[in-house]
């Protein structure tokens, strides 16, 4: 939490599928009455663009590095990016996901079942259901949690060596590598 103590949600649409209308401008919506601080990332399109109104704890940026705000963020509303996804769950920070293409789906299905999220099951949800699932993971702590411990077990691994030893023992025997030895 930032800003006096209020909860922090970053909201982004994608690099892909970046209509604000889809997923931005609900999540702003669906929190306007909300005691919450909204960053939302477009991809694009500035704040005048957006074409609706911006209250005084909502802002609008075209870009944020991702890994340098996440870990100021209570929760991430997002439309399923992997990459985003992961900079969240690495940052212990619950995910509200609202994507249905690409392999949006198969994110927030994970997401959901394992219980580090909530999964919107469209690619443009109603304003009540951001904030419900919004209000879901900051009332209920059992999500930050679960995130938090996803976070630990990802800043635990050291990808650069494993995939260097994944790649050397494909290099030495030719065959597939179906599994990293540890």
């Amino acid at each position: 939490m930032i800003d006096g103590g209020r909860p922090v949600v970053l909201v982004t649409q994608g690099t892909v599928a970046t209509d604000p209308r889809s997923l931005i401008i609900p999540t702003m919506r669906a929190l306007a009455e909300e005691d919450v601080q909204v960053i939302a990332a477009t991809g694009g399109p500035t704040a005048d663009e957006l074409g609706t109104a911006i209250p005084d704890n909502r802002h609008v940026l075209s870009f944020i590095p991702f890994t340098a705000v996440m870990e100021h963020v209570d929760v991430y509303v997002t439309n399923g990016g992997f990459g985003g996804v992961m900079i969240a769950l690495t940052n212990g920070v619950p995910v509200v996901v609202a994507g249905t293409t690409e392999d949006k789906a198969e994110v927030a299905a994970r997401i959901a079942h394992r219980e580090l999220g909530i999964r919107l099951r469209t690619s443009t949800p109603r304003a009540a259901a951001v904030r419900g699932a919004v209000r879901t993971l900051l009332d209920d702590p059992g999500y930050t949690e679960r995130a938090a411990r996803v976070g630990k077990l990802l800043r635990g691994q050291d990808a650069p060596t494993n995939a260097v030893r994944l790649l050397e023992r494909l290099a030495d025997t030719g065959e597939p590598v179906v599994a990293a030895e540890r």
